[in-house]
């Protein structure tokens, strides 16, 4: 039956559209989110906050902490999930015919406010390799 549902809405074109994103330029990303990258056939989405470890906005620490970002790479029937950190290595990868950086990570953390999962941003700049 879903299988049925899946098609009837593809072949109505009701089927949500993902969004575009040119080569070389930053955008953002939330989780269960998908895009396009530019002319390539890769989709990437995010899948969730690993670790978050950073530092609190209103602490002093001794260390900044590090956050990981878990991405899932769609490309030519592979299927690759990838991990970039905020402060460790990998920071940027390249999968395929593309390259991934992940130049930031939304919402700064706050002391005793733990951030729910639905609110983390990701910011990724992608390019040709």
């Amino acid at each position: 039956m879903r299988l049925r549902s899946l098609l009837a809405l593809l072949l109505t074109g009701c089927a949500p559209s993902l969004t575009t994103v040119p080569a070389g330029s930053e955008f953002e990303l939330s989780p269960g989110e998908t895009v396009l990258l530019g002319s390539t056939d890769v989709a990437l989405s995010m899948i969730d906050i690993a670790n978050d470890s950073r530092c609190p906005v209103d602490v002093v620490c001794v260390t900044a902490g590090d956050a990981e970002v878990r991405f899932r790479v769609r490309a030519e029937g592979n299927d690759v999930t990838v991990s970039l950190h905020t402060m460790q290595e990998p920071r940027a990868v390249t999968v395929g015919a593309v390259r991934l950086e992940l130049t930031s990570l939304a919402p700064a953390n706050h002391a005793g406010s733990p951030i729910p999962p639905g609110e983390y941003r990701a910011r990724i700049r992608w390019s040709t390799p």
